[in-house]
């Protein structure tokens, strides 16, 4: 069971991640609508993120409260399967927070994006009804995120990650936007919880 949700907190991460990583990198390729949707959704801005992500055949789903002062600056609130966790990057620091163990893991700053990839990554525009879709497809490992806008409102509906066989692995609708100063408070970390670091990866020679 913890293996199953620590996947899912990673994919529900990389969701947003992925998206982030685009608004930092996506300003000479993408259209303008796309620009302003990915700039307010990471300036001062708050929303709900609800994603379904199917691990080992089943279908898990979990909810996520972000809270962007900037693109360098967040927080995320989830909760799947009954567990909560709260993953903060605040500029030179990140960690996430498990409040059944009150345990907080330190964890590498997410890197900005590599613009190099940049010249591996093509996207295609459509419709979905009145809003505006991005397929994003990664030419070498196939796998496509698809953004979906509202022009009216410059916010982002919804994104879904596709792997290379076509199939939705994880999809993540948002809701519940707010655009009020986002405070540094937000990004305190809990009192008396224990700290530890990330396990690191052996070296290989």
């Amino acid at each position: 069971m913890k293996k199953v949700l620590g996947i899912l907190t990673v994919l529900v991460a990389i969701t947003m991640l992925f998206t982030v990583a685009f608004a930092e990198d996506a300003k000479s390729k993408v259209p303008e609508n796309l620009q302003k949707a990915y700039a307010k959704m990471t300036d001062n801005a708050s929303y709900t993120m609800t994603t379904t992500t199917k691990v080992q055949d089943k279908e898990m789903k979990s909810v996520s409260k972000a809270f962007f002062k900037d693109a360098k600056n967040y927080r995320m609130d989830s909760e799947a399967m009954g567990m909560k966790s709260r993953t903060v990057v605040n500029g030179e620091t990140a960690w996430t927070y498990m409040e059944a163990q009150n345990m907080i893991m330190s964890m590498p700053v997410p890197p900005a994006a590599n613009t190099e990839l940049k010249k591996d990554i093509e996207y295609v525009e459509g419709k979905d009804g009145e809003n505006v879709t991005f397929t994003f497809t990664d030419a070498a490992s196939k796998m496509k995120v698809v953004t979906t806008v509202s022009p009216k409102d410059q916010t982002v509906v919804k994104t879904a990650m596709i792997n290379e066989k076509g199939e939705v692995i994880s999809t993540s609708v948002y809701s519940d936007w707010k655009f009020d100063k986002i405070d540094d408070s937000m990004f305190k970390k809990p009192e008396g919880a224990k700290e530890m670091q990330m396990p690191q990866a052996p070296q290989t020679k």
